[in-house]
């Protein structure tokens, strides 16, 4: 996988094999940071503890480091879902009703102090969610479309008509002579053993 085609340009296609692996490489990049950044953050408290004698003022939780995480990698998952819509030939724009507004309409009851209304935006945020993972799931435009060429087009090759190749002699290699030792010449004699 080209890494910096991915992560450096927002230009292009990228078709959905490419797009579900670079996802399943940031979640598990995600797992991994979650582990180091709370181990880390374990010795901390330990050691802040045993110098001071008082636990740390602060306490960062999982949600702070997935935030953070998340903030880290916002171009890199930006870049490869917009070359994903770009496949579907949808604007890279499409990334607002498929991916902002899921986000923020996931907790509306937070700042909605009417539940049926609350109740009725987390069913509209949940139903953007299930749209883009349909639109995800599918197939890219065949053939080239306005944001590039097919991601998965066979590529041409230029096949050499049979017509055309020489075919090689009877006898490729040296001549037998060179294989076959004469009479005259004895085994001691020979320029390849040194003497």
């Amino acid at each position: 996988m080209d890494f910096k085609r991915l992560l450096a340009k927002f230009e292009g296609r990228i078709n959905g094999t490419e797009y579900w692996r670079a996802i399943l490489e940031t979640a598990v990049s995600c797992v991994f940071f979650l582990l180091i950044f709370k181990t880390g953050l374990k010795l901390l408290q330990a050691a802040y503890l045993a110098i001071s004698g008082n636990p740390l003022p602060f306490d960062p939780g999982f949600s702070d480091a997935l935030l953070l995480f998340a903030v880290w990698n916002a171009e890199f998952v930006a870049s490869i879902t917009i070359k994903r819509l770009h496949d579907r030939d949808k604007s890279g724009w499409w990334i607002v009703p498929f991916v902002v507004a899921p986000v923020l309409l996931h907790r509306p009851s937070d700042w909605l102090d009417n539940p049926t209304l609350a109740l009725v935006v987390h069913t509209v945020g949940i139903g953007l969610g299930a749209w883009c993972l349909v639109e995800f799931c599918l197939g890219g435009t065949r053939g080239p479309n306005r944001f590039g060429p097919d991601p998965v087009a066979p590529r041409k090759t230029t096949w050499v008509e049979r017509s055309k190749i020489e075919p090689m002699p009877d006898i490729a290699g040296p001549p037998p002579a060179w294989l076959v030792k004469r009479n005259n010449e004895s085994a001691s004699a020979d320029p390849c053993c040194g003497q």
